[in-house]
């Protein structure tokens, strides 16, 4: 790739960082959402970076502790989040892939609460959970699985994150 690509190639990602990463998000999760439709910008599109030949990754960010006060959360040196509240996620924040450094600090503060550093393969999704009341609060990383579900079919995933509940048992009722 020329030098002249490349440097298209980091304007680019630096706006879409800039246009995902500065938003106030809604209080109810909702479900993902992937390329344009996240920032309203074509570049955000994954076929953008496939055929620039760039790996990318894509982060979700989840505030899971309920003790835990407004965070704004960092992707590199780029906002991911600000002022995010207990039950808050983000939608998919796009970034290039290998070790990336996330910080989670309480608003508006310098106060770092989670330090994480994890190794994002490239073409894939996760989301990335504060977890565990504050006084124990650390990330849960998973791996989303974003792939069409077949025909009459449905991905669902549980994640239990609630620090004072006991364990749980998951099962499919009623299935026909």
């Amino acid at each position: 790739m020329s030098v002249g690509n490349r440097l298209t190639l980091l304007f680019a990602l630096a706006t879409v960082a800039f246009a995902t990463g500065c938003s106030r998000d809604s209080a109810a999760p909702t479900a993902p959402k992937l390329g344009a439709e996240a920032s309203g910008l074509r570049s955000a599109d994954p076929a953008f970076f496939n055929r620039a030949r760039v790996g990318f990754s894509g982060v979700m960010f989840v505030h899971a502790s309920p003790d835990a006060p407004a965070v704004d959360i960092k992707l590199g040196y780029l906002p991911a989040a600000r002022a995010l509240e207990f039950g808050q996620s983000t939608p998919y924040r796009f970034t290039l892939s290998g070790q990336r450094d996330i910080r989670v600090n309480v608003a508006g503060t310098r106060t770092t609460v989670i330090q994480a550093s994890p190794t994002l393969s490239r073409n894939t999704f996760y989301t990335v959970f504060a977890a565990d009341r504050v006084a124990n609060i650390g990330p849960v990383v998973l791996v989303d699985d974003l792939t069409a579900p077949a025909a009459g079919q449905a991905h669902v995933r549980f994640v239990h994150l609630s620090p004072d509940a006991p364990a749980v048992d998951v099962a499919i009722a009623n299935r026909g």
